[in-house]
C-alpha cells in the first residue's frame, strides 16, 4: 500500500480512499517503516490472504450438530422437611 501510495504522480488521498484506510494511518506506517529501516527493503515473504464477508442477519452461522443428550437423572421425590420416600 505504501509503495503504491507514494509513487510519483499518485495522489495519496485517492489510494487510501480506494483501499479504505485513513490517510494518517498510511503516513504512520511510512514513519514506522523509516524508523525501523524497512523502507525501501524487499519484503521477506508473501502471505496469501482470503477475505470472506461476515454473515448478514438473515444468514445463520453453520454450527456443529449437538451430540446425543445424556440420560435423564432419576431422583426420588422430596417430601416436607427434606424427607425422602423409600422404595
Amino acid at each position: 500500500m505504501i509503495e503504491e501510495a507514494f509513487r510519483p504522480g499518485v495522489l495519496v488521498t485517492e489510494v487510501v480512499r480506494r483501499l479504505g484506510v485513513h490517510e494518517s494511518l498510511l503516513y504512520r506506517w511510512l514513519g514506522l517503516m523509516k524508523a525501523t529501516g524497512i523502507a525501501g527493503a524487499e519484503p521477506s515473504s508473501f502471505v496469501a490472504v482470503t477475505i470472506t464477508p461476515e454473515p448478514t442477519e438473515t444468514e445463520t452461522p453453520v454450527a456443529e450438530p449437538p451430540g446425543p443428550l445424556p440420560p435423564p437423572v432419576r431422583r426420588r421425590p422430596a417430601l416436607a422437611r427434606g424427607l425422602r420416600t423409600h422404595r
